[in-house]
């Protein structure tokens, strides 16, 4: 199955300079972007409103920023082996410094495109966290191979 790349809509009005990492999102092959159905969710749900505003936020820092090498209250990396280098980007209230629940799982491409690429999406207490993870990590190796 292709995995075809998308933007995050309106994401680049939030950047005054060309950020460093393009971000995009992954759709495989006609399936839907279900990463930009989450964030539509988050957006037009207002218990999670805020939530996805973080998200946002922490999406376009990290975009501005040097590759994450260790975690930061706004991106973990997963620490299973197993998976290699994914990420989460972590809803972080800063007043509260306490993390909610929407994460978005992510994985950088170095090579040529300098590219931040959104997997899959989380929410704290649903479901199995190492299970995103791994998803993301088995999109990361079907995205490189297709990319030989």
């Amino acid at each position: 199955m292709k995995i075809d790349l998308e933007d995050i809509p309106g994401l680049e009005h939030f950047f005054s300079d060309p950020p460093k990492w393009k971000v995009k999102t992954c759709c495989l092959g006609g399936a839907g972007n279900l990463v930009l159905k989450k964030l539509d969710l988050w957006r037009n749900d207002p218990e999670m409103e805020e939530e996805y505003g973080q998200i946002i936020a922490n999406i376009v820092v990290t975009a501005c920023s040097e590759k994450i090498e260790s975690d930061t209250p706004f991106v973990k990396k997963n620490r299973n082996p197993e998976n290699g280098e994914v990420y989460e980007f972590r809803a972080f209230n800063e007043n509260t410094e306490r993390a909610g629940k929407a994460r978005v799982l992510f994985f950088y491409d170095e090579d040529d495109e300098n590219l931040i690429i959104c997997t899959n999406t989380f929410e704290k207490g649903q479901g199995d966290q190492n299970m995103s993870f791994s998803q993301c990590a088995q999109l990361k190796q079907r995205y490189f191979q297709q990319r030989r």
